[in-house]
């Protein structure tokens, strides 16, 4: 380790600079401006008259842009995922002896967005059954709620 024992401001000798003004070099700036007062106005630029087509860039759009089809499917994919994440939540509580009201409530939206979004006969189906079943635990909550 090093130590410090003293420490102060240390000084430098620096020589005074004068300052040179050359009466040469004012003149010729002032010359320079007697120049341009009696030069003529700038020219305007020209204006544009139209932007560039965007041809290149279309076709690469059109290789992003999701199918119609495609985009659906994958939106159903996603609520059918999250659909079952609720189903599982409510088996680990009714399992576990604790639902929460909120889960249901999560559950019966999912299942009505669900139903907005299909029309095959057998997912209404099922989705009929998973509303009933979700019901049921909501009253039961309810009655377990309430004094007797």
């Amino acid at each position: 380790m090093i130590k410090i024992h003293t420490f102060g401001i240390t000084q430098t000798n620096r020589t005074a600079t004068k300052k040179r003004t050359s009466s040469t070099g004012s003149t010729m700036f002032s010359g320079l401006l007697s120049a341009f007062d009696g030069a003529e106005e700038v020219a305007e630029p020209a204006s544009v008259s139209q932007a560039a087509p965007t041809n290149p860039l279309n076709p690469m759009l059109a290789l992003q842009e999701m199918p119609e089809e495609e985009f659906l499917l994958k939106q159903a994919v996603r609520q059918g995922k999250s659909m079952i994440d609720a189903l599982e939540d409510i088996r680990y509580g009714l399992l576990g002896g604790t639902l929460p009201i909120s889960t249901l409530a999560r559950l019966e939206g999912l299942v009505q967005q669900q139903r907005a979004t299909t029309s095959d006969p057998r997912l209404q189906s099922i989705l009929d059954d998973i509303e009933l079943r979700a019901a049921v635990e909501l009253a039961k909550l309810e009655m377990a709620g309430k004094p007797r």
